[in-house]
């Protein structure tokens, strides 16, 4: 298979349809006697068809409050792929998918006061500001600490409202730059007052539309992160992108001719505000399945950003490399159209050599595997969010083998001209994300260790590996390393709900962690086996004409045997129809089965998940 082959496109051959993925959630919200009359708003997960209908798009995914406020969930969102576990694990009473309504406005939203809100900095603005340097700052080093230092001494002695207004977007850059600071050393209360304060002066940052606006913007993206309120937080990095654009940082120019000092400083300075937002925003498209708004295409800005004895420079280099391959995930994999299996193989087969690779080049001390503190505790949490996010990326890459039978997944892609290394780690992926999972979460909880505060990493790739080991867990109850990775679920699980309440998300949210408990609890599950009297039935829906691919013989047939070629008079055990139908399916992942195309097969089968039933958590 050619390394440059282009990605095809198969148009589904039926409608989308219109279904409602779970039932409605109330709100939690206190309510009024005379509110409680009237009817109570609700919150749901809903399927979208095409807004035209031609065949080759399926329908989208939505959290919905009212008719106004909606959200759409891409096909890498954790969201999404719980509405692919619920369609098999049958959970009740709602299923993992409804736990995510809860959590929409607080990720989502900002609460801001009715007027201007400029309080006095804080009075431990130095150890904020060196907290924020000292982490945070290692990759995302979008201002420099003179300048913050400088305008925050400023900013100490004068009243603020008296300030010139075109100093706004200054004063918001510091008051960002402190939240992430108060929040890294667990003043919570001063982080909320700076990024609130930070937030109210958001009209001035988009009235000013300059580099320093433009700094501000990804801070206060970053402090929102660092509060789990990653909705909030990229309406803000689309913003600052936009402003980037407009400065044209995204190009390599040099309209300074021969710079000064000063103006040398500004370039760089400029130009690692452009690859931290490039950075941050492949990062959260991954994690929500929202498009990037940076093309590649566009972009031919310098990406060598090595200088030596400058540290943080070689951890954004690093990063910027591993973005560049997590938006190749993104446009390949995580498409709106349905791809061929050809290309879907081949992209993953590439990919996966170019993450592994990446690996390989990292400099000893940033390197992801192993104890994170080996290399000095300075190094430690920036080893730790490099970790997380290289196992999260390999785990989108390779997750759709989460939701199929290892079996049938392997016999199934030995039918494709793959040369055998990358077919053995293609069939290896359910095993390569469980291996990721426990990567992921070893490194968080040995940052936890060190600090429970880190505004670095979110939860998002935390919860992640929960889900993956999980479901690892559940489809292999009896093997040794299950026993161990029990344990890793439930620390894990623990930790991901303590900061959750401390931030103060929904516990609607976070209630799936219990149901995440209980699929990998030996204790509580009570597997079905698939006996014979259950066998899948076998589809006879010819494949699609225009489909992109030339499938090998399969085993079945190697031994001369005709009874596989043969659909509609023997069973095929390896539901080849079936795994061509749904592979490609799980990347596009825009909306759970579609009933009618999956009619009369036995799914839990097909993606190897025993039906359960579940008792109380002990």
């Amino acid at each position: 298979m050619s390394r440059n082959t282009p990605l095809q496109e198969t148009p589904l051959n039926r409608a989308s349809v219109r279904m409602a993925i779970s039932d409605l959630v109330e709100r939690p919200e206190p309510r009024t006697e005379q509110q409680e009359q009237q009817p109570r708003p609700t919150v749901e997960s809903v399927v979208i068809p095409s807004m035209v209908d031609s065949g080759q798009s399926p329908g989208f995914a939505v959290n919905s409050v009212s008719a106004t406020e909606r959200k759409y969930l891409g096909s890498t969102s954790l969201q999404v792929f719980s509405q692919w576990l619920d369609m098999t694990f049958h959970v009740s009473p709602t299923g993992l998918t409804s736990s995510f309504q809860h959590g929409m406005r607080f990720c989502e939203e900002m609460e801001l006061p009715e007027d201007l809100y400029m309080p006095p900095i804080p009075a431990d603005w130095e150890a904020y500001t060196a907290a924020y340097f000292s982490c945070v700052g290692r990759f995302f080093s979008v201002v420099s600490r003179v300048s913050i230092t400088s305008f925050a001494e400023r900013m100490q002695r004068q009243d603020l409202r008296a300030l010139p207004v075109r100093q706004r977007p200054l004063i918001a850059t510091v008051y960002a730059c402190l939240a992430i600071g108060a929040d890294s050393l667990g003043h919570s209360a001063q982080g909320t007052c700076c990024i609130t304060a930070a937030y109210s002066l958001y009209a001035y940052l988009v009235a000013q539309p300059y580099l320093p606006s433009a700094q501000a913007l990804i801070l206060i993206c970053l402090a929102l992160r660092g509060r789990n309120k990653d909705g909030a937080g990229s309406q803000a990095l689309g913003q600052a992108i936009r402003i980037i654009h407009s400065l044209g940082l995204h190009r390599k120019l040099n309209g300074y001719g021969n710079p000064n000092m000063e103006q040398t400083e500004l370039m760089h300075l400029g130009l690692r505000t452009w690859w931290s937002a490039y950075c941050l925003d492949r990062i959260m498209s991954l994690e929500t399945g929202r498009p990037p708004q940076i093309q590649d295409e566009d972009v031919d800005q310098i990406r060598d950003l090595h200088s030596k004895g400058v540290r943080e420079v070689d951890a954004l280099q690093a990063l910027t490399t591993l973005a560049t391959i997590q938006g190749s995930i993104c446009r390949h994999l995580a498409t709106i159209k349905l791809p061929t299996i050809a290309a879907v193989l081949e992209a993953q087969s590439r990919l996966d050599k170019a993450l592994v690779e990446w690996q390989n080049e990292l400099p000893l001390e940033l390197r992801c595997d192993g104890d994170i503190t080996i290399n000095g505790p300075e190094l430690a949490l920036p080893r730790a969010f490099l970790t997380i996010q290289y196992h999260s990326t390999m785990i989108n890459l390779h997750r759709a083998a989460l939701l199929m039978d290892k079996e049938i997944h392997r016999t199934n892609i030995a039918r494709y001209n793959l040369q055998k290394s990358d077919a053995n780690r293609l069939a290896s992926s359910e095993s390569i994300c469980a291996n990721s999972a426990r990567a992921i979460i070893t490194a968080y909880l040995q940052a936890r260790d060190m600090t429970e505060l880190s505004r670095l990493q979110t939860l998002t790739g935390p919860l992640m590996a929960i889900y993956v080991l999980s479901i690892v867990a559940l489809k292999n109850p009896t093997s040794w390393s299950t026993r161990s990775d029990v344990g890793l679920i439930y620390s894990a699980a623990e930790a991901v709900e303590q900061r959750y309440t401390a931030d103060g998300q929904d516990p609607g949210f976070y209630t799936l962690l219990k149901t995440l408990k209980q699929f990998a609890s030996q204790n509580t599950l009570s597997p079905k086996g698939i006996t014979a009297s259950r066998a899948p039935t076998r589809r006879t829906t010819p494949l699609p004409s225009n489909s992109q691919y030339t499938p090998q013989p399969s085993s079945d047939n190697q031994n001369g045997s005709t009874a596989s070629a043969q659909p509609n008079q023997a069973y095929d055990p390896n539901l080849s129809d079936e795994w061509d139908m749904l592979f490609p399916r799980l990347y596009v992942g825009d909306f759970a089965l579609d009933a009618g195309g999956f009619e009369g097969v036995d799914i839990e089968h097909l993606m190897g998940i025993p039906q359960l039933s579940f008792d109380e958590p002990h």
